[in-house]
């Protein structure tokens, strides 16, 4: 699904409005979703080598509705 070198957009949707924890979120997720382990090895993609590959997380946008406060990031490993 994810592959790399291409962005993707995720919502992240909290109860109250704090950009430090939604950012936190978000890379938490790029984390999980291209499978990185806390050491920055993967194996998801051969090529990855942690001293010269990183994931990117850029804030996108922000909607307040109501009591929820959605977070948009992109995120791609590069």
């Amino acid at each position: 699904m994810y592959k790399f070198g291409e962005s993707f957009e995720i919502p992240i949707v909290r109860d109250e409005a704090n950009f430090d924890r939604a950012c936190d979120s978000a890379r938490q997720y790029a984390f999980r979703v291209f499978e990185i382990d806390e050491n920055g090895h993967t194996e998801k993609f051969p090529s990855w080598q942690r001293n010269l590959n990183c994931i990117e997380v850029k804030f996108v946008s922000y909607v307040c509705a109501g009591h929820e406060h959605c977070y948009v990031f992109e995120i791609k490993a590069v």
